[in-house]
């Protein structure tokens, strides 16, 4: 599977999955069609760019059921989105965990097809699903603060249980891509190429460290009821968390190396 494609559908999982946990009630209808359209638009980029339906039938049992997951992945979205479309009124949000096994099974079968070993596996596991709420979480949030525009009665609660979710997505991020850079740290400082130890420090200091400053900033704005200052510091954390998590994916699986 194309890296490209996998961020997009990791995209995608993210914001399905945070969308799941908001009340459906105070936010309306509107806003959760509107995410579902946005994730029907990143799941069909990604199924242009990965194939996973129109594409040769890779070699090997895991690049076959990594192809068929991606399908399934992308097939249950379209599905989500067609049932929001025909329901009237209120959206339930948890019609937003329709996609997420599939999702989650495809980031799990991506990163096992690298290092089969259950430990390091599993961490790459983590630095995939960790990585897909992290761009959930930072895109939601952004939205949600320019709906108190639409909804000026919208409870500040809202925003301040998604950049507190924002916080402990970007908590574990550091963690797992810690203990991945501690384990990988030779390869890394001796044999990695110089472009790639350069994409591993610009996805530390801007994904990761900078979007973490940004996204307590935001915080603690939402906790004095300054929307528009958090918005606006939620924009540019938006950016930095997708600069992080695209050099994150090509690094880790175009180039071997999770950080």
């Amino acid at each position: 599977m194309n890296w490209f494609a996998t961020f997009l559908f990791l995209y995608a999982l993210g914001t399905c999955a945070t969308l799941a946990v908001l009340p459906g009630r105070p936010l309306g209808g509107y806003f959760f069609r509107f995410h579902a359209f946005v994730v029907v638009g990143m799941l069909i980029l990604a199924g242009l760019v990965g194939q996973p339906l129109l594409a040769p039938r890779p070699p090997g049992t895991v690049a076959l059921t990594i192809h068929i997951a991606a399908a399934a992945f992308a097939l249950s979205g379209l599905a989500l989105a067609a049932a929001i479309g025909m329901t009237r009124g209120d959206v339930p949000s948890r019609i937003f965990l329709l996609p997420v096994p599939a999702g989650a099974a495809l980031a799990i079968l991506t990163a096992f097809s690298a290092h089969p070993g259950w430990f390091e596996g599993g961490l790459r596991t983590a630095h995939l699903l960790s990585g897909a709420l992290l761009l959930g979480t930072s895109v939601v949030a952004m939205i949600l603060g320019h709906w108190y525009l639409v909804n000026a009665a919208l409870s500040f609660d809202l925003l301040l249980r998604l950049t507190r979710l924002l916080l402990l997505a970007i908590a574990v991020k550091l963690l797992v891509s810690g203990t991945l850079v501690a384990l990988n740290f030779e390869r890394l400082a001796t044999s990695a190429p110089e472009f790639d130890r350069l994409l591993a420090g610009l996805r530390a200091a801007v994904g990761l460290l900078g979007a973490g400053v940004l996204a307590f900033m935001a915080h603690s704005c939402a906790k004095i009821k300054s929307n528009q200052s958090a918005t606006g510091i939620l924009y540019i954390t938006v950016v930095l968390v997708l600069i992080g998590e695209l050099v994150s994916v090509y690094l880790t699986l175009e180039r071997g190396l999770p950080v």
